[in-house]
C-alpha cells in the first residue's frame, strides 16, 4: 500500500522549486515552438503564475508514495496530480490562449441510488441513461475539449460498476480520473479493477463524523460504515482517498471541520473536502431554511489546519468556500467547470440545474459553445446562490418537485441571458 503524507520542511522548498523548474521548461517549449505568439504567451503565464500562487496559498500538499515513478503530488483536490500528463496538458492549454477550457468535468453515469442524500444536486425526474457506446466516446470528447479532471459520479456509480469501470478505462492520461461515491458496494476485487482500468482518486462521500447522523442525512441504515470502509479499501488498492463532506455553512466552523479532519485522519485520507450545501436539486424542498442559509463562513481557518504544525500529520482541507472567493478563483461554474448527467444534458455545474442541451443530440464541444456565451468567463459571485431562488420558484411552479429538473435548454439560455454581469476574479485576471 502507498504511503500518503504531507510535504513538510526542506522537501517542500525542494518541492517547489522542481514544480517552478518544471513549469518553465513547458513555458521554454510554447515559446520554442509557437514563436509569433511570444507575448502572448507570455502573458498568459503571468496568469497561469498568479493562479498557482493563489492556490498554493494556505494549502498542504500531500505526496502519495515515496520512490519510484509511481510517487506523485497533489497540491488541491480539483487540479490534477504532480507529475502527470494531465496537468502539462492542462499548463499548455492555459498557455496557448485566453480561453477558460472547461477542466473540470463531472459526468454522471447513473440517477439510480439506494441512498436519499437531503442535498443531493442529482434529484432529477426518471430518464433514460445515455448508452454505453455514446459514454465511452463523451469521455473522449470531455477531455478533447479540455477535461483534465474527470470525476465520475451518480447517483450511485457502484449500482452499475461495469459503467463505471468503462467510463474510467475510456479516459486516456490527459485526464485524471476520479469517482465519487457512497462507497455502496464497494469491495477489494472492484477497487482493483477500477486501478487496473486507471482510476486515480476516490471521493467518498461522510458528512457528518457521527454514524447517526451521517446514516439519518442519506437516508440509509449503516451508509457510515460502508464509506467508511470504502476509503480504507481505496488506500489497500493505491487509489488516492478523499472524505468528502456536504455541510450547512452554520456547521462550517473550526469544531466542524477539526472534526471531519480527524475522522479523516484515523481513515487514512489523503484529503478532507468541505463542500458548502447549496440551493440545487433535492435541497431546495428537502434542507430546511437554516440548514441553506448563506453564513459567514471563517475562511483563514482552512489556511490554519493546512499551515500550523499543530496539524502537521492531519490530511490536507479542501473547500469551495476557501477557493471560490472573488480574490482567488471565484465561480468557474460554465467556465473552467461543468457537469453531464446520465441522461446527457449539459449543465454548468452539479449545483447548477440549468441544462444547455443533450450529448445525445449534438456534440458536446457545440454545447460547450453555447455555453460559452452565456458564461464567458469565472464569475466573483456563485451562480448557483444567485440562481438557487429562481431554481426553488421553477421547482414549486411545476407542480412535480424535483422531476422538472435540469431547467429546460430554452428556459435555461433565457435565465442566464439575464445575469448581470460581474468582474472577474483575481486569478483569471489577464
Amino acid at each position: 500500500m502507498k504511503s500518503l503524507f504531507p510535504v513538510v520542511g526542506k522537501e517542500l522548498k525542494l518541492l517547489r522549486r522542481a514544480m517552478t523548474r518544471g513549469g518553465l521548461k513547458v513555458l521554454g517549449s510554447e515559446l520554442l515552438h509557437r514563436p509569433n505568439s511570444i507575448m502572448a504567451t507570455l502573458r498568459r503565464f503571468k496568469r497561469l503564475h498568479r493562479a498557482g500562487n493563489i492556490l498554493t496559498d494556505g494549502s498542504k500538499i500531500m505526496q502519495f508514495g515515496e520512490d519510484g515513478n509511481n510517487t506523485c503530488v497533489k497540491v488541491v483536490v480539483y487540479v490534477p496530480h504532480w507529475p502527470s500528463t494531465a496537468a502539462k496538458t492542462r499548463m499548455r492549454r492555459a498557455l496557448r490562449s485566453d480561453t477558460v477550457w472547461p477542466e473540470q468535468v463531472t459526468l454522471s453515469i447513473t440517477d439510480r441510488c439506494p441512498y436519499k442524500c437531503r442535498h443531493c444536486s442529482n434529484a432529477r425526474g426518471p430518464s433514460k441513461p445515455m448508452p454505453q457506446s455514446r459514454l465511452v466516446e463523451l469521455v473522449r470528447e470531455i477531455q478533447d475539449i479540455g477535461g483534465s479532471w474527470l470525476n465520475i459520479g451518480g447517483g450511485e456509480p457502484g449500482v452499475v460498476f461495469e459503467r463505471a469501470r468503462a467510463a474510467v478505462a475510456a479516459a486516456d492520461g490527459r485526464s485524471e480520473t476520479w469517482l465519487n461515491t457512497t462507497g455502496f458496494d464497494l469491495d477489494d476485487d472492484k477497487a482493483g479493477c477500477l486501478k487496473e482500468a486507471g482510476l486515480f482518486g476516490g471521493r467518498v462521500s461522510i458528512h457528518s463524523h457521527t454514524a447517526a447522523e451521517h446514516d439519518a442525512f442519506v437516508g440509509y441504515r449503516g451508509a457510515f460504515k460502508i464509506a467508511a470502509e470504502a476509503i480504507r479499501t481505496f488506500r489497500r488498492a493505491d487509489i488516492f482517498p478523499v472524505l468528502s463532506a456536504a455541510m450547512p455553512e452554520e456547521r462550517i466552523t473550526s469544531d466542524g471541520v477539526h472534526n471531519m479532519m480527524q475522522l479523516a485522519k484515523d481513515l487514512g485520507a489523503g484529503f478532507v473536502e468541505i463542500i458548502p450545501i447549496r440551493p440545487a436539486g433535492r435541497a431546495v424542498i428537502a434542507c430546511s431554511h437554516s440548514e441553506l442559509r448563506r453564513h459567514d463562513v471563517n475562511r483563514r481557518m482552512f489556511k490554519t489546519f493546512n499551515t500550523d504544525p499543530r496539524f502537521v500529520d492531519y490530511p490536507a482541507v479542501n473547500s469551495p468556500a476557501y477557493l471560490e472567493t472573488a480574490d482567488r478563483f471565484g465561480c468557474v461554474a460554465g467556465s473552467e467547470r461543468l457537469y453531464i448527467s446520465a441522461s446527457g444534458d449539459v449543465q454548468p455545474c452539479p449545483l447548477v440545474n440549468l441544462s444547455l442541451g443533450s450529448v445525445l443530440d449534438e456534440s458536446l464541444a457545440s454545447i460547450c459553445r453555447r455555453m460559452r456565451s452565456l458564461l464567458q468567463r469565472p464569475r466573483c459571485d456563485l451562480l448557483c446562490s444567485q440562481l438557487g431562488p429562481l431554481v426553488s420558484k421553477y421547482v414549486a411552479e411545476g407542480g412535480q418537485g424535483c422531476a422538472v429538473l435540469p431547467v429546460p435548454q430554452e428556459k435555461s439560455a433565457e435565465i442566464l441571458a439575464g445575469l448581470p454581469p460581474s468582474q472577474t476574479p483575481n486569478a483569471w485576471v489577464l
